[in-house]
């Protein structure tokens, strides 16, 4: 679960920063967070398929 908190916090870094962004890189920090968000969904489902709910340590990058 480690690794889906990361992705959450690379979200909420990517919104802070899109906060004070000019419009056009304000687009891509949303769309980043937006691909973050997807990878802690796929490993939180993930982990929850595991014995004891553990990740094989595998960092999947979007």
């Amino acid at each position: 679960m480690q690794e889906v908190q990361q992705y959450r916090q690379y979200v909420r870094e990517c919104v802070r920063l899109a906060a004070t962004a000019s419009a056009k890189d304000k687009l891509i920090l949303l769309k980043i967070a937006e691909a973050w968000e997807q990878q802690a969904k796929i490993a939180e489902a993930a982990s929850k398929k595991k014995p004891g709910g553990k990740s094989d340590g595998a960092t999947p990058t979007p």
